[in-house]
């Protein structure tokens, strides 16, 4: 059953579309990313299923119910601002009972709500610490508490690790990942991090001028992206343009623009002459002797060597074609220099086809 619906909902700001007849529906206890550059519309996609900006068209479900006319307060959703939004003059309890009080909650009840809140976000102890004097993962652990505590229908998280640095960024989005599935509840977030949607979802919506490009797994999203904006916002992504030249066997042969022949696999039924771009991950390529099989095998062009940590990036050239490649044995690339000619290739499996 679904949770939240969305039917040809339309935005625009001063005439500028924000978002486009965007239909959307997220299943109960599902959590879904929205994910995109800045400007593709997925805040004001939030802000209109929380009720803080209003649809120019379309309607807005939440648990079968309508949602015209009805205000944030009242659409039973929690809503995690990326600023974290805490009052500065309340502390931690404070920032926590205030939705409880505005409902009109017991006392013993608003203790008991909170305590349980603050054991499931890891806050015993800081109950009487002010905002200002907590750390940054502190304030999203109370920012995000509160939307917890008066237990919505809807989680609602608007780029909510932004503010944090690298490595608590980490710990955090698995955190999230972990209570949100623990406690079986309705997420939907924004993000423009492909690794936090990755991690957190259970499906990834791309979107890319208000529109949704693509929605799916998060592994079906990266390794069948349906588009080449896809193909590059998800993950690192290299592409030679040209046409069919023959299909045989769910494999299509392609001439490239620089006259290479390129094997890709061919899950689309493309027609011979038709306009294609060929796209292949940077860790799908391998350096060197390689395993046998590969249906594409090149002599490229070092460019440059970067050490990145977990993988060593390889930028090469195939005739006038920038590659890269990640390369996880950082001894087997260490000595190559600029200049040098290498042998490169890759399976047919891993080279997928998009329209150009």
């Amino acid at each position: 059953m679904a949770t939240v619906e969305l039917d040809g909902v339309s935005k625009a700001y001063d005439g500028h579309p924000a978002v486009t007849r965007f239909s959307l529906s997220i299943a109960s206890g599902e959590s879904l990313a929205l994910l995109g550059p800045s400007g593709c519309g997925k805040t004001t996609t939030l802000n209109i299923i929380a009720g803080f900006v209003e649809p120019d068209a379309g309607s807005v479900r939440i648990g079968a119910r309508s949602m015209a006319g009805v205000p944030p307060y009242r659409r039973d959703t929690g809503m995690v601002f990326q600023s974290y939004a805490l009052f500065p003059h309340l502390d931690v309890f404070g920032n926590l009972a205030f939705g409880l009080i505005m409902r009109g909650m017991p006392r013993l009840e608003i203790a008991e709500r909170v305590r349980q809140v603050v054991d499931l976000v890891h806050l015993t102890g800081l109950e009487r610490r002010y905002p200002r004097e907590l750390s940054g993962g502190q304030q999203q652990r109370v920012a995000l508490a509160r939307a917890l505590v008066i237990r919505p229908t809807v989680l609602l998280l608007d780029e909510p690790l932004s503010n944090l640095d690298a490595k608590l960024r980490q710990e955090m989005r698995v955190e999230i990942a972990e209570l949100q599935r623990r406690l079986a509840m309705t997420m939907i977030f924004v993000t423009h991090d492909q690794e936090e949607a990755l991690v957190i979802a259970d499906r990834v919506a791309v979107m890319n001028r208000g529109r949704i490009e693509q929605i799916d797994r998060p592994e079906i999203v990266y390794r069948r992206p349906a588009t080449p904006f896809v193909a590059r916002f998800i993950g690192d992504a290299n592409f030679w343009t040209g046409h069919v030249v023959v299909t045989h066997g769910g494999q299509a042969s392609i001439e490239t623009a620089d006259g290479h022949r390129v094997v890709a696999l061919d899950d689309r039924g493309s027609e011979a002459g038709a306009p294609v771009m060929a796209m292949v991950r940077p860790e799908k390529i391998h350096v060197g002797a390689g395993p046998t099989g590969l249906e594409n095998v090149f002599t490229a062009t070092v460019k440059g060597v970067s050490f990145l940590g977990a993988v060593t990036r390889l930028d090469v050239v195939i005739g006038e074609q920038p590659f890269a490649i990640a390369v996880h044995d950082a001894s087997s690339v260490n000595s190559l220099v600029a200049g040098q000619s290498i042998r490169v290739g890759w399976r047919a499996v891993d080279c997928l086809l998009l329209e150009p």
